[in-house]
């Protein structure tokens, strides 16, 4: 195999791999974006996610929603950017953004695969992630 035919499959599965993650993934979340933006009262968003919130309010539905959003961290960044602009404030949001990718069902289905499969390094994860959430304040 030449080099040029190497280059040029692997330019093409990379527009393979980019075309099917943006049909099956991109676009659905602009869409639902939109819907938000659209449908979600602002005030529905002001409720739970202004700054004039309780904050352990706020930061708790914002860590929690990302549970029934199966999206990977490409696709909530529309969310992201949908649920700001209808007035929700910079911490809530923010939480929201890294908390969806980490908490979704799919996340936590494989991690509890690689939990149950008894791999070692799984558990020194969770062990290290539970000492450092504990030791912050």
């Amino acid at each position: 195999m030449s080099f040029e035919n190497a280059l040029l499959d692997g330019i093409e599965q990379i527009v393979d791999h980019l075309t099917a993650h943006t049909w099956n993934s991109i676009i659905p979340a602009f869409l639902i974006t939109g819907a938000i933006a659209v449908f979600l009262f602002k005030d529905a968003v002001l409720k739970y996610f202004s700054s004039s919130t309780n904050r352990f309010v706020s930061y708790t539905i914002a860590s929690v929603s990302g549970v029934i959003l199966a999206v990977c961290s490409c696709v909530i960044i529309p969310l992201f950017a949908g649920i700001r602009r209808r007035g929700a404030g910079i911490g809530p949001a923010t939480t929201f953004l890294y908390s969806g990718p980490a908490i979704n069902i799919m996340a936590l289905a494989f991690r509890g695969g690689v939990l149950v499969s008894g791999q070692p390094f799984a558990y020194e994860k969770l062990r290290s992630m539970v000492e450092e959430r504990i030791g912050r304040k």
